[in-house]
């Protein structure tokens, strides 16, 4: 698979999803950007892949832009990379925007950005950081049969994914999303019992 793929922001999740990526698309045709350069360089070592220096450029550059930075810095993400993404958008070669931020619908992202773009909300979970996660991913109409089914086979890196109406994340984000910390919790007890 020759595709291009961005991450804005180097953090655990993001790191993990693009380490199940570089399986599928090769760590050469990921980036990284980050507010902390040094961070974005470790995971862009570990993976052979590139350090961007903006935002804008992941923006410009890559056919998928993950997002993985916390929901409250999203919209300042947004905000920064819209001009390109619609400009892009207009020559026909819209980047698919992939977000895991809670909170944060299609629509909204959508209106952040003043366009239709393509967009997927994931919700990936913690064992994803030992490619045995499992991923909800739910799409926008404008992403096409074919980047979904790409979109998918870019995931399957880091565990399983299933495909669910987006009105079903919140649900996802609390059972599976954070199901998987309660099971730990629970295991620690029973060995300290």
């Amino acid at each position: 698979m020759s595709v291009t793929i961005a991450c804005i922001g180097s953090g655990n999740m993001g790191f993990a999803l693009m380490k199940g990526a570089a399986g599928t698309a090769g760590g050469a045709n990921i980036g990284f950007t980050d507010t902390e350069t040094a961070k974005a360089k470790t995971a862009a070592c570990a993976l052979n892949a590139a350090v961007y220096s903006s935002n804008l450029e992941a923006a410009e550059k890559a056919a998928y832009v993950f997002f993985a930075v916390k929901p409250q810095a999203l919209a300042e993400v947004l905000a920064e990379i819209a001009p390109i993404a619609r400009k892009r958008l207009d020559a026909g070669n819209a980047p698919t925007l992939v977000s895991m931020a809670a909170g944060w619908s299609i629509a909204k992202i959508q209106a952040a950005i003043g366009a239709a773009l393509p967009v997927a909300r994931i919700m990936p979970n913690t064992p994803a950081l030992v490619s045995k996660g499992m991923i909800a991913l739910a799409a926008s109409p404008e992403l096409s049969p074919e980047k979904t089914a790409e979109l998918e086979t870019i995931l399957k890196g880091a565990g399983l994914v299933d495909r669910v109406e987006e009105k079903y994340l919140d649900v996802v984000t609390g059972l599976s999303g954070s199901g998987p910390a309660f099971v730990y919790l629970f295991i620690e007890d029973l060995a300290d019992g």
